[in-house]
């Protein structure tokens, strides 16, 4: 079993080493710190399952239906936005929402974006409100109340019919762990590296975490972005930008979360799920002037589930609406509706040409659904190819690395998007990426504009992964057309990170850490020395009431890379985490696959 950690242990003895004492070998660890790691995880939720207190029958039916009247005054609410819109609509033509709502509006209204999806969430707000209403009357720690959550005992799984024979995935995700089909599937909820819900939420279920020390709120997502971030350019030139937009499409595989759908008209009450952003009164990008123009960037919650037995978990836990598995489902999509709105089902081609030259000759001249699902393994296996057989546990995405660690990759980031003709020289349909947020023109308008796209790609370097971000997804995210500002990305990502209940930064440090060299967490700004830049931990102490309380997105992103590498200890422990859970659980990933006949021995 070790020499399947043995290629992951060197990047995370490496890893460690930033987190020593001086007075610590690094190489005393030992080769067995990956797979105890990765044991500790796997084993907390039973871990978690013995230490719940059970709750008398009479107790437990009074919590539900104080979280059953917080729901039903959520949908009154809903109705009450929506019937006021659909008035407005009548009177002028024009919904409130044209009217009035912008990108810093911060009301909100909620319109279901998955009527499945949307019912989930708000059955588990039911129970989520009851084992708080259970917590603060009883006087118990909301993460020893169990018995929330109507159980379906494996029943989903035990009907779900699964040939192990079979040498294709499931669209959906399903089957690929024949003891638990439902592991990885898509809809389900994320997974978590730290466990303890009071890390993450400051009432352990949902509410966004305070101060540590004072018990105050949190300082402004924007404020600390203007304050710790930069615009300079920093380019990497050992990475190319094609790197950072590989990554991206990567992250487009394996995760995307829901929210409670775009707002409509403004009220005097907003919607339990609105979490505006506020701007600083005196921010000098959005109110420049002495009369503050913008108050706050609207932000949603994301919607969040039940676990795959239908209990609920401790805490949010929220909804991934892909498949948790490399598997090309940017490509094929995660559910067997979209994938057949893809297809013609007669040639074996999409409705949309490949652009994968190389890979004619895999394709089997047999039926539709043949070529279809046998360039689907072959596809994933180009995926996961450069990113690295054993699969065991569930394969779950870390919130961890969904909400922050991947998200490095916008530090990546370059303002001007260079493109070059096939001569070599630089193109005069380069442009800003600000000028094409959701504008698709270039592409559609200009025939040479994807390869074009692709050599500039090649030929630019990416930029450093530090606390520089292009100005382009620092105030101009996504700006309408003719004005000069729109949102910031990196306040976004802050505020995710609380949404999602993510831990602090030197949590989240301990945890990687603490399991061989029994290190206090860091006590004060200058224990982030030298491993954080100077100016970078002036700027922290500036914001921030304590060390405690630093994001943990601002923490890994601005780390100093280790020895020829892009990221930090932290989120290269993060990310090592991730993708060994990602092969380990994988019965179809391509390494175990290698004698099918798919084509994984061309590639």
């Amino acid at each position: 079993m070790m020499a399947r950690f043995r290629c992951l242990n060197a990047i995370l003895l490496t890893v460690l080493s930033c987190f020593l004492l001086p007075d610590i070998d690094a190489f005393s660890i030992g080769d067995d710190f990956l797979s105890t790691l990765v044991k500790r995880f796997d084993s907390e939720a039973t871990q978690r399952s013995s230490e719940e207190i059970h709750i008398p029958e009479e107790e437990l039916q009074e919590a539900l239906r104080i979280g059953k009247e917080y729901v039903d005054k959520w949908e009154k609410l809903e109705a009450q936005i929506a019937k006021e819109d659909r008035k407005s609509e009548e009177n002028s033509g024009t919904s409130a929402a044209d009217e009035k709502s912008t990108f810093y509006s911060c009301r909100h209204a909620s319109k279901q974006y998955n009527p499945e999806v949307m019912a989930e969430s708000k059955e588990a707000a039911v129970y989520l409100m009851a084992r708080k209403y259970l917590s603060e009357k009883l006087g118990i720690p909301a993460e020893k109340i169990g018995g929330i959550g109507q159980t379906k005992n494996g029943v989903s799984d035990r009907q779900t019919a699964c040939d192990p024979t079979s040498k294709f995935r499931n669209i959906d995700g399903t089957c690929n762990n024949l003891a638990v089909p439902s592991y990885g599937k898509s809809s389900s909820i994320f997974s978590r590296l730290i466990i303890n819900s009071n890390e993450g939420y400051s009432d352990g279920i949902g509410a966004i975490r305070v101060s540590k020390l004072t018990k105050s709120p949190l300082p402004s997502p924007r404020l600390i972005s203007k304050t710790i971030l930069v615009n300079d350019s920093v380019p990497n030139p050992a990475v190319s930008l094609l790197a950072m937009q590989w990554g991206q499409f990567l992250d487009h595989d394996l995760t995307s979360t829901p929210t409670f759908k775009n707002g409509t008209t403004l009220l005097t009450t907003p919607h339990p799920e609105c979490l505006p952003i506020i701007i600083p009164a005196n921010d000098s990008t959005y109110n420049p002037s002495v009369n503050a123009t913008y108050t706050c960037i609207q932000f949603i919650r994301s919607l969040y589930g039940n676990n795959l037995d239908g209990t609920t978990p401790r805490m949010r836990a929220q909804i991934n609406l892909l498949t948790h598995w490399i598997d090309g489902s940017n490509v094929y999509g995660s559910t067997v509706e979209k994938a057949n709105s893809l297809r013609n089902t007669t040639s074996g081609r999409g409705r949309m040409k490949t652009f994968i030259s190389n890979g004619r000759h895999m394709l089997p001249l047999v039926s539709g659904s043949s070529t279809a699902f046998d360039a689907g393994p072959a596809l994933a296996a180009q995926v996961m190819s450069p990113e690295y057989g054993y699969y065991d546990g569930n394969p779950a995405v870390f919130t961890e690395f969904s909400t922050a660690a991947y998200r490095m990759g916008h530090s990546q980031v370059k303002s001007f998007v260079r493109l070059f003709d096939k001569d070599g020289r630089t193109s005069r349909d380069s442009y800003f990426l600000s000028d094409s947020f959701l504008d698709p023109s270039r592409l559609v308008n200009n025939v040479n504009f994807f390869d074009n796209a692709l050599r500039g790609l090649t030929q630019t370097p990416a930029q450093a992964v530090d606390n520089n971000f292009a100005e382009d997804l620092t105030s101009q995210l996504f700006k309408p057309k003719g004005k000069q500002l729109g949102m910031d990305l990196i306040s976004f990502n802050i505020q995710r990170g609380r949404d999602h209940g993510l831990p602090s930064y030197v949590s989240m440090l301990y945890y990687l850490a603490s399991n061989f060299l029994l290190q206090t967490q860091p006590t004060s700004f200058e224990h982030l020395l030298p491993r954080t830049p100077l100016e970078v931990v002036s700027a922290m102490k500036s914001v921030y009431e304590s060390v405690y309380d630093v994001d943990l997105y601002i923490g890994g992103v601005t780390e100093k890379p280790l020895p020829n590498a892009e990221l930090g200890p932290t989120f290269a422990g993060i990310f090592a985490l991730q993708f060994l859970n990602l092969k380990r659980t994988d019965r179809f990933f391509y390494t175990n696959n290698i004698d099918q006949p798919t084509g994984f021995s061309s590639i």
